[in-house]
């Protein structure tokens, strides 16, 4: 599950067709991974079921991803509960089911929105549970520093392509400064969180 933090503060048509656009196209991208589809719930809301933790995971980094380089400046607090959905599951659309694994996610996304941070990881594995918490601490910690109403353009490239020449000639900026620039976004680190989420989870299998 996750919600806009803070929706009420922007621009609210076009705030629901950008987040429309944004689930249509995470829905699309991943549709094998999907049970039951990302659905729109409460306006400013989404809620499905995916098959497993590795595809929750690269879902929620597309998302973060996806929200910059399409220069969607809100943010988005997600809770990915493992749990039981008693009722059976509904392959189009995510409405209509029931469970523990359904109630306590909406509860965890309750409680976050008088919290700070924007990502709670609630799996049966303790180990792996605690891994992933701590990794977007991190992950949320650089993506704090980010101004994106000044540098959404070149944060983009550098999602696309770590390398700071790359960078340099795509945006045809002088080479140094583009190093500069990925040393103070944290680009290496941003980089390395993202490949704690890939072996914690290989590790756990």
């Amino acid at each position: 599950m996750a919600d806009i933090v803070e929706s009420h503060v922007y621009p609210q048509q076009a705030l629901m067709l950008a987040f429309k656009d944004l689930v249509l196209e995470a829905n699309t991208y991943f549709r094998d991974d999907l049970l039951s589809p990302l659905t729109i719930t409460l306006g400013d809301e989404f809620q499905g079921i995916i098959k497993d933790v590795a595809s929750a995971l690269r879902i929620i980094v597309f998302l973060e991803e996806k929200r910059i380089q399409d220069s969607m400046h809100y943010e988005l607090r997600y809770v990915l509960h493992e749990g039981m959905v008693e009722t059976p599951i509904n392959p189009h659309i995510a409405f209509g089911m029931l469970g523990p694994g359904l109630t306590h996610a909406r509860q965890a996304l309750n409680q976050m929105k008088s919290e700070t941070h924007r990502f709670q990881i609630l799996l049966e594995n303790i180990h792996l549970n605690a891994l992933l918490n701590a990794a977007f601490v991190i992950f949320e910690s650089i993506r704090s520093e980010w101004n994106l109403e000044r540098d959404a353009g070149l944060i983009a490239a550098f999602l696309e392509n770590s390398d700071y020449k790359w960078v340099a000639k795509k945006r045809n900026k002088d080479r140094s400064l583009m190093w500069k620039r990925a040393k103070n976004l944290r680009i290496d680190s941003y980089y390395a969180v993202k490949r704690i989420f890939e072996t914690a989870l290989l590790l756990s299998e």
